[in-house]
């Protein structure tokens, strides 16, 4: 977890606010929250998953999808 003096140090072209937080990893990537989100349906689309929103989650599996 990054303080906020860290953030601004490491990350000042994101321009991080006093109540901004940050958890950092060396070998992660970064991904801006919102063109992510409005990415999903067309990924899923092309991939031939649906989205389920409002329903609950049953299960959990880390196998990889096999096709």
């Amino acid at each position: 977890m990054l303080d906020i003096a860290e953030l601004i140090t490491q990350f000042s072209h994101f321009s991080p606010q006093p109540t901004d937080i940050a958890l950092y990893e060396a070998k992660a990537g970064f991904a801006w929250p919102e063109p992510t989100v409005r990415a999903l349906p067309g990924l899923a689309e092309k991939a031939v998953l649906t989205l389920q929103f409002d329903a609950p989650m049953l299960a959990c599996d880390e196998e990889p999808l096999q096709r």
